[in-house]
């Protein structure tokens, strides 16, 4: 981190103590501290530990903040998968367009060897929410994977929306990109594609 951009943040950090001290009972006081003091984590665990501290404080005082919960899910996900994943679902659980929390919950659980629980993860997401983009990729990868075509295109075209640089999905997308019998439609998907995502390279 620059000198220049290091000393803000210590300066912010300062601010969000006072806060705390003056408002102890205040969630977002506690949360906001947390997060500088993540931020700085870079500078050794003692920091780290700290943010969690106040992360932890947030999550009592506020147990409906998906955002606090994805933070303690990064910061266990380090150390013991279990507490992770429980971080994670209620994350998903609150906010299910958290696309940070829910690919890193369904990483974990991939990890584990939960396939299962990862596809119904992520319907459970797409039914509650129509941005939850992350979750329609992974619908839309374990369709391909199931060469159940048409639902994958549909799943991986609605992840496409709201997460449009996603290379992993075009490249699930090119054999009917390149393949649909309308040609103009298939030129614009592909100039979109390397619009979007210059690094992709489509063999016709």
């Amino acid at each position: 981190m620059p000198p220049d951009e290091e000393e803000g943040v210590a300066a912010s950090t300062k601010s969000f103590q006072e806060r705390v001290f003056s408002i102890p009972n205040s969630a977002s006081a506690h949360f906001e501290l947390g997060v500088q003091q993540w931020i700085r984590g870079d500078k050794g665990q003692e920091m780290r530990e700290k943010a969690v501290e106040h992360l932890m404080a947030a999550a009592k005082l506020d147990p409906q903040d998906a955002a606090v919960f994805r933070y303690l899910g990064h910061y266990y996900s380090a150390i013991e998968p279990q507490p992770a994943l429980k971080c994670y679902q209620r994350a998903v659980a609150l906010n299910p367009d958290d696309s940070e929390a829910g690919e890193a919950y369904c990483s974990l659980l991939d990890d584990g060897g939960k396939e299962s629980l990862v596809l119904a993860v992520c319907q459970e997401a797409t039914e509650k929410s129509a941005k939850a983009f992350w979750a329609f990729r992974q619908l839309g990868f374990f369709k391909a994977h199931q060469k159940k075509w048409s639902e994958a295109i549909q799943n991986l075209q609605h992840a496409i929306r709201g997460l449009p640089t996603c290379a992993d999905s075009w490249e699930v997308l090119q054999p009917w990109v390149l393949h649909i019998n309308e040609w103009e439609c298939s030129l614009l998907h592909l100039r979109l594609a390397f619009y979007l995502v210059p690094s992709l390279s489509f063999v016709i």
